[in-house]
């Protein structure tokens, strides 16, 4: 992030940063290396900034808000993870099927979404990595591409690792009396001759 103080709106200073705000005295403008730049007008009539004023205010608040947003990123990571498990229930249902594996609802939608956990850490390690500015922006979101094939690789082949499918030996086409096994006659006679 970026924030430049312009007031004459005459100097062109480019796009240096990921993230970019330019304050000029009519309107301030949004921009970042994806391609944005829109130009929007400041809610309030005054708008002061100050050193006495905004470094006290984001130095007492900082800390707090970092927390803030990393408790809101992590629960909408499970939110989202939770949402791409119910997703991948219906793909692991079908490999689970060919492969002859049990296949309940819960069981499938607990492991569509632990499938997602590995790439979950890989892109927490990524989003670190970019803050400590080892990653730029095109690295990491080519890494968010590779999480993602990452996730499906494990919500493919985990079905592989649930139980065999037990299936009964019952015939579902015969009627039920049929079903129940006959009677042995008693054998009467005795010789030892399996045959009289």
């Amino acid at each position: 992030l970026q924030i430049i103080v312009n007031p004459s709106g005459q100097q062109q200073y480019g796009e240096t940063a990921d993230l970019q705000i330019e304050l000029r005295r009519e309107s301030w403008v949004l921009g970042s290396k994806l391609g944005l730049d829109v130009e929007l007008s400041y809610l309030l009539e005054n708008f002061q900034i100050d050193r006495t004023t905004q470094i006290p205010w984001w130095g007492s608040r900082q800390p707090f808000l970092f927390i803030g947003i990393s408790c809101s990123v992590g629960l909408a990571y499970i939110i989202v993870s939770l949402f791409l498990g119910f997703l991948g229930i219906w793909p692991s249902k079908a490999v689970a099927f060919f492969a002859n594996r049990q296949s309940d609802f819960g069981s499938l939608w607990r492991l569509a979404t632990a499938a997602w956990l590995p790439p979950g850490a890989l892109l927490a390690m990524g989003i670190l990595c970019y803050v400590l500015n080892l990653l730029i922006l095109l690295k990491l979101l080519i890494l968010v591409l590779f999480c993602l094939l990452i996730g499906s690789f494990y919500l493919f082949f985990s079905p592989f690792f649930l139980p065999h499918a037990v299936h009964s030996e019952k015939n579902p086409f015969d009627p039920e009396e049929a079903q129940t096994p006959l009677k042995r006659e008693e054998d009467t006679s005795d010789s030892d001759n399996p045959f009289d």
